[in-house]
């Protein structure tokens, strides 16, 4: 039998979907708890030839947090779903916000970034990847992170590419930071080596060495060079300089 606070949260679920239909995502307090509700996205104009099956990846996405759950992953809990909707508890703000705060030491920044590292290098470990875990889509709190937005369910039969790929976007997640300084960067990608599964590593700095030619190639726009390319300089120079 449900108790009577599950049937006034899953009464408050429904008034929103009624007050907010068709909205991708909007998020609400209960019991001084804040959650996020999703709803498949309503697409207009070109999105609707570039995205043609909004409900189908809606769809995906839920199977993705389940599968997950089940696996006991790091993800935020789904507290309620539906066809056309899903309800997670929020997992708190990301390690990108934290590491953009002034106010934030360079030892506390240091080990919120190695939270990161160990929650990646344990999915990993899980034989789980995220697909793209940039530190915008690792929330953090209080020591805990989860993960959010996954981006591709693991193969097992090309998961240590899998697992390398994740690497990369994790390191280059962090030289895209300009709150993280190059000897910062360094320090967590020693974490990173640290906790990663030796034969990952060895693979992850592999490809790197194989493609610094793409650095050289790169070099002479480094003086007008934004952000993402910036972002490449950083993670070869800091990885293979390690």
């Amino acid at each position: 039998m449900m108790s009577a606070q599950h049937i006034e949260f899953q009464e408050k679920v429904q008034a929103l979907l009624k007050q907010h239909k068709g909205e991708r995502i909007i998020s609400f307090e209960y019991e001084n708890q804040r959650y996020w509700l999703k709803q498949p996205e309503q697409l207009k104009g070109v999105w609707r030839l570039l995205k043609p099956q909004p409900k189908k990846a809606f769809q995906n996405e839920l199977n993705t947090l389940q599968f997950l759950a089940e696996k006991k992953a790091p993800v935020p809990q789904l507290m309620a779903f539906g066809e056309d909707f899903l309800v997670l508890k929020d997992a708190g703000k990301t390690i990108s916000y934290w590491v953009d705060k002034p106010d934030l030491s360079s030892i506390q920044k240091l080990a919120i970034l190695e939270d990161g590292v160990k929650a990646l290098t344990d999915l990993h470990k899980k034989g789980l990847v995220h697909g793209r875990p940039a530190l915008r889509d690792m929330a953090w709190h209080e020591g805990k992170v989860q993960f959010i937005d996954f981006e591709s369910r693991s193969n097992q039969t090309n998961l240590n590419w899998q697992k390398v790929r994740d690497s990369l976007i994790f390191i280059h997640s962090l030289g895209r930071s300009d709150s993280i300084s190059d000897e910062q960067m360094r320090l967590t990608i020693e974490k990173y080596q640290q906790y990663c599964e030796s034969d990952i590593w060895q693979r992850t700095v592999s490809f790197l060495r194989k493609n610094r030619w793409l650095y050289y190639l790169l070099l002479p726009f480094k003086p007008i060079a934004r952000m993402d390319l910036i972002a490449i300089y950083r993670l070869f120079e800091n990885t293979l300089n390690n």
